[in-house]
């Protein structure tokens, strides 16, 4: 009687790399192919719960993934080589998904020129590092200044932009880094709205009083204006009268001190709450006084 003994087989097997960032793809590097054997590779995550089983000498893996922000999750492979005579032998080995970060952070999406955004900082993860950047959309010299790019929150700031200049769009962009070196990224959109340009056309900027006049609104706005105010003032700044029409009228005494000055004020708001002032000076000049002297007697020709 003769008896055959089936070769060991080795189930021993390596990773490039046995943790990565989610979603986290295995790679094999090497291990013993046995091509007259049969090769079966089982992946269980944390709760022993079978998520892939494949056959075969080049497996592919699915990606395996982390729903956590901050704490790992760990999954096996098991290697399982087996004879054609029902030897076999496996190899089990640890992998270790790494948590990503999530960016997140709050700021108010639209303001008037100038503007100053404040940010809040909502991202979850460990030992967090920031990378903050800002873009335009579309074509424009951009007025976005941008500081603390490393911070919790950044500092940014826009200089002043007002009708007819357009509007303009930016793209704020964060990129967090965990102490493990997994990244996420978050990004909204800034508008900055031109703040209206406030003007008005005096008929004439002196006369004589009385003197009844109505400026014309002349000014403009990317958006609807929803409000004047006017406001008008004698030399020293004392109200001599104010006015919500678009179109209003005043009137003003004669002098008969000099030329008398007067302030017109005129502040525009739109629809989006973004205003502009503006001022003329109105002359009223002086109302001469007529006189005369006349002797009431002389003598008459002969």
């Amino acid at each position: 009687t003769s008896i055959t003994l089936d070769s060991i087989p080795n189930p021993t097997f390596n990773l490039v790399s046995l943790d990565g960032c989610s979603p986290f793809i295995p790679s094999i590097n090497q291990f013993y192919t046995h091509p007259d054997k049969s090769h079966t590779w089982i992946v269980y995550d944390s709760n022993n719960n079978v998520i892939q089983q494949l056959a075969g000498l080049t497996p592919t893996f699915t990606a395996l993934t982390n729903t956590s922000n901050t704490n790992d999750s760990t999954y096996t492979i098991k290697h399982i080589v087996e004879t054609a005579s029902g030897c076999k032998d496996s190899l089990t080995l640890t992998l270790t998904v790494l948590p990503n970060p999530e960016a997140n952070f709050t700021v108010s999406n639209a303001d008037c020129a100038p503007w100053t955004p404040a940010f809040t900082n909502n991202t979850i993860g460990n030992n967090l590092t920031y990378l903050w950047s800002i873009d335009h959309i579309g074509t424009f010299t951009s007025l976005a200044t941008l500081s603390d790019t490393n911070n919790l929150t950044p500092s940014l700031s826009f200089s002043g932009l007002q009708y007819p200049s357009l509007d303009q769009q930016y793209f704020i962009t964060l990129v967090a880094t965990s102490d493990s070196g997994c990244t996420d990224s978050f990004a909204d959109t800034l508008k900055l709205y031109a703040r209206p340009l406030a003007d008005f056309i005096l008929p004439v900027d002196s006369a004589c009083g009385p003197y009844s006049f109505s400026p014309t609104d002349a000014s403009g706005s990317n958006s609807n204006i929803s409000s004047w105010n006017w406001t008008l003032t004698d030399s020293v700044g004392v109200l001599i009268t104010t006015s919500t029409l678009p179109n209003p009228t005043f009137s003003l005494p004669q002098s008969f001190n000099g030329i008398a000055t007067y302030s017109l004020q005129l502040i525009v708001t739109d629809d989006r709450s973004c205003s502009d002032t503006t001022t003329q000076n109105v002359y009223i000049n002086p109302t001469p006084s007529a006189d005369f002297t006349l002797s009431d007697s002389t003598c008459t020709g002969v």
